[in-house]
């Protein structure tokens, strides 16, 4: 055995035991509950603006292939584990803290290639989470973290799939699963980890029931993606009221009804909407039975109202 698999060999006994634990869904929703429903929308998909004159837009996506440990060693093989990002070299299992220090190759949404490194990584709590991540990127600057929210850094979730940049055009917005892409989504700075953090987290599920779909409609919702197309119709920082029947977020406030929502945008939307201009699909997707609770066991996995 070499020194490099000696080495690899260690770090993947230290983190044998470091794999996520099962999902604490009483905890989920009692945090849903807790938050009333609440939530300032906003137009951001994911993340903040990268700094750099050659940068732009924010992370899109996150390859699984080629990433490199200490500048030296490629991973094989590599794929997520619920939040959790594990990487294979040779026959040894690389997993959890291992991968601090990691470098992998990601894209914006601009289209620009982008160099990121995981500077730190955060372990679920005792009650069981998500793996989370302290991420950076290279600019014209150096290193700087994808996540920051007034001069603080955020650890990021490590989310199967990517959802497409494009607005106003079919498959703008849709979610694309099945490759060899992930997003390190961002919490509170963009509709991917805020709704994360609403408790439609994409890897769990409320009983019997998975998240994916139900953390795909929060996302168009937060946007008001009334037609499915990516294209944001609100303003940031609009408050809105979002619930389930699941129990994760209950209707606590006698505001305004506003929409239904699926993974395809609005199944249905009212007039009073956060829309400033016309929405192209406001005639096809217009109902007088909006918003009836009934809608939950048809489809509609989400609804809003307005303050």
């Amino acid at each position: 055995m070499t020194r490099i698999e000696l080495r690899i060999a260690i770090l993947s006994v230290l983190v044998a035991g470091g794999c996520a634990l099962p999902e604490d869904v009483g905890a989920l929703a009692r945090e849903g509950k807790s938050l009333n429903g609440k939530s300032l929308n906003g137009k951001s998909l994911n993340g903040k603006s990268l700094n750099g004159t050659e940068l732009g837009g924010a992370v899109t996506w996150v390859s699984l292939d080629g990433i490199r440990l200490d500048g030296r060693w490629r991973l094989d093989d590599a794929w997520l584990d619920g939040t959790e990002l594990v990487g294979r070299i040779g026959p040894f299992v690389v997993r959890g803290s291992a991968l601090r220090q990691a470098e992998l190759q990601a894209m914006s949404d601009t289209g620009v290639p982008l160099r990121l490194r995981v500077r730190d990584v955060d372990r679920p709590g005792a009650g069981g989470g998500a793996w989370r991540y302290r991420v950076e990127v290279r600019d014209d600057h150096g290193w700087s973290p994808i996540c920051e929210e007034g001069g603080a850094e955020l650890a990021a979730y490590a989310v199967s799939g990517w959802w497409r940049p494009q607005e106003g055009v079919p498959g703008g917005g849709d979610k694309v699963t099945g490759d060899d892409r992930f997003t390190f989504a961002c919490p509170r700075l963009g509709a991917i980890g805020k709704c994360i953090e609403l408790g439609y987290r994409p890897w769990a599920s409320a009983g019997d029931v998975p998240l994916e779909r139900h953390h795909q409609s929060c996302v168009r919702a937060l946007r008001a993606d009334y037609c499915g197309d990516g294209a944001s119709h609100t303003v940031d920082g609009t408050l809105i009221n979002i619930y389930d029947a699941l129990g994760l977020q209950v209707d606590t406030e006698e505001w305004t009804f506003e929409a239904e929502w699926y993974s395809g945008g609005a199944r249905c939307f009212s007039d009073d909407n956060r829309a400033l201009e016309h929405v192209p699909c406001y005639a096809e997707r217009s109902s007088d039975t909006c918003g009836d609770p009934s809608h939950f066991e048809d489809g509609t996995r989400l609804m809003t109202e307005m303050e």
